[in-house]
């Protein structure tokens, strides 16, 4: 983020991050994940003050919510007011014979060429486990081990995007929709180096983010310190910096049960990075649930 973003409203900083933050992801099918860049456009409309004023009264209630709710309400705010596309239809549900078959994110039509584009968002935060004989995209898994970018992404292909040429939208619309994306944003977080010369000096960015597990922590270098985020403060993170000594931050964490995210700041770094800090069981965890996911999606494609 830019130091004029940065002097954003926690909110707008948010909204900034979540249409101009690069898809963490590198796909095989660029177009399929592609948005056009506006941040010009963006930039202008979020620094109009009763823009702000409004956008900040009207997203607040949502930033402590789901975070995948709050990254939907963040992009239909933009869209809602976007220059160049309209929004034709938001969460909507495709049902057929009674049954809901899901819910699109987002149809939005382009002003230019009157052609729909269809919208499937997710924000998504996960961790790289490597095990052998296992494909790139369920190496990263979700921190509460419930969710994998591979299965993220074959129901984003497989079951999402068809939604958007069901004869129902259609009718809705009163035409086809000629086009559909991905819009994938969030945070992937690689094993931490065991060399902190690696790391120390990066940059808070997308591209440096790390996790380990807290044995690891303790022996990180003696002046190091820790901010623990709140799940608000996953997208663009605090607004107040309040560092705890990596000893005290350890020692209150002893009993850890579960992922945390938080920024850490080497010594003589100037500058924090992202991390999440896990339980020292959590690799374990992990590579049973990435195999037992593997062993499932072998047995599906039987």
């Amino acid at each position: 983020m830019s130091e004029a973003t940065d002097r954003l409203h926690p909110i707008l900083r948010d909204l900034w991050w979540a249409v101009t933050s690069p898809c963490p992801l590198i796909p095989d099918r660029p177009e399929l994940m592609h948005w056009p860049d506006d941040r010009e456009a963006l930039y202008a409309w979020l620094t109009t003050p009763q823009v702000a004023t409004r956008l900040i009264a009207r997203l607040q209630p949502m930033r402590h919510r789901r975070l995948g709710q709050y990254f939907e309400a963040l992009w239909l705010s933009w869209l809602a007011e976007h220059p160049h596309w309209t929004v034709g239809l938001s969460h909507f549900p495709v049902r057929q014979q009674g049954r809901t078959l899901g819910e699109i994110d987002v149809i939005v039509r382009n002003q230019d060429s009157a052609d729909w584009l269809h919208l499937e968002l997710a924000v998504k935060f996960y961790l790289r486990i490597n095990l052998p004989g296992v494909p790139s995209d369920a190496h990263w898994l979700g921190p509460g081990l419930q969710d994998s970018l591979q299965r993220k992404f074959r129901h984003m292909t497989n079951r999402q995007l068809p939604l958007g040429r069901h004869e129902l939208v259609s009718a809705e619309l009163g035409q086809a929709v000629a086009r559909h994306r991905i819009l994938l944003r969030g945070r992937f977080f690689e094993p931490l180096p065991t060399d902190t010369e690696q790391i120390r000096g990066s940059p808070v960015s997308d591209q440096q983010a790390h996790w380990c597990t807290l044995s690891a922590c303790r022996a990180l270098p003696e002046r190091t310190r820790f901010l623990t985020l709140q799940r608000s403060q996953w997208l663009t993170g605090p607004s107040a910096l309040q560092w705890t000594h990596r000893d005290h931050w350890c020692s209150a964490h002893a009993d850890l049960q579960r992922p945390v995210q938080v920024w850490v700041d080497y010594p003589d770094s100037g500058v924090p990075c992202w991390m999440f800090v896990v339980p020292d069981e959590w690799p374990e965890w992990a590579s049973t649930a990435l195999a037992d996911t593997t062993e499932s999606t072998e047995t599906e494609g039987q």
